[in-house]
């Protein structure tokens, strides 16, 4: 496992000098998960500190863990809050969606949306991201857009390997990842947990408001 995680670091470093030599300004979309926290970890070693996190709909422990995360990886983190309660009211139906055209339109309004615009405003060309294909659809470790370069640095680990990164390095455990949510849904907002995966609807909100009063069914839907 160490030669795979040493060989892993290696390409992921690879690729970000790529990154470096191909743009002006870099910034890291950092969630505060586990993946963002290795890309962001391996990142720093190269000098690349600026990150943008999107905090909507994050439960506040899980906010205030993923500060404390950022304070560790010595970044410097822009904090967006795009998305209000009238947003979510408007789209309810993102709510414990399994389907993937909701839940792919749901990340793009969310986080993608945020690191464009953040990007274009402050002239970052390249965007960072922890994305991997054992997870996600990630079609190149790097390709430009007219956002910019997008860069997957560790598009080809496994899950095992990111945890092993993680103990190698002594990097905490975000405590998301010690609740329930993280079964299936990982360190998305509340709303990105599927209802399929925990008994249905009202299962996924006594999880939710158990961890967070702010976010029960009478606050959130009215």
């Amino acid at each position: 496992m160490k030669h795979d995680i040493d060989l892993g670091v290696e390409n992921a470093k690879g690729v970000l000098r790529k990154a470096l030599q191909q743009s002006k300004k870099q910034i890291i979309a950092f969630s505060g998960g586990k993946d963002a926290i290795v890309t962001a970890h391996i990142a720093a070693q190269l000098g690349i500190h600026e990150a943008v996190c999107e905090t909507s709909f994050y439960f506040q422990r899980q906010l205030d863990d993923i500060k404390k995360m950022a304070n560790i990886l010595g970044l410097n983190v822009h904090w967006e809050n795009r998305l209000d309660l009238a947003w979510l009211r408007k789209n309810k139906r993102v709510i414990f969606s399994s389907d993937s055209k909701v839940r792919s339109w749901t990340y793009a309004e969310r986080q993608q949306k945020t690191i464009r615009k953040f990007s274009e405003a402050n002239n970052f060309d390249c965007q960072i991201f922890g994305r991997r294909t054992e997870e996600n659809t990630v079609k190149d470790v790097l390709y430009k857009t007219a956002a910019g370069l997008q860069c997957h640095p560790i598009r080809s680990w496994s899950t095992e390997m990111v945890w092993e990164y993680m103990k190698i390095h002594n990097l905490p455990v975000p405590w998301i990842y010690s609740t329930r949510v993280a079964e299936h849904g990982g360190n998305g907002p509340f709303y990105s947990m599927q209802a399929k995966n925990y008994g249905g609807e009202e299962a996924c909100w006594q999880i939710v408001s158990s961890l967070d009063p702010r976010y029960t069914r009478q606050n959130i839907l009215g």
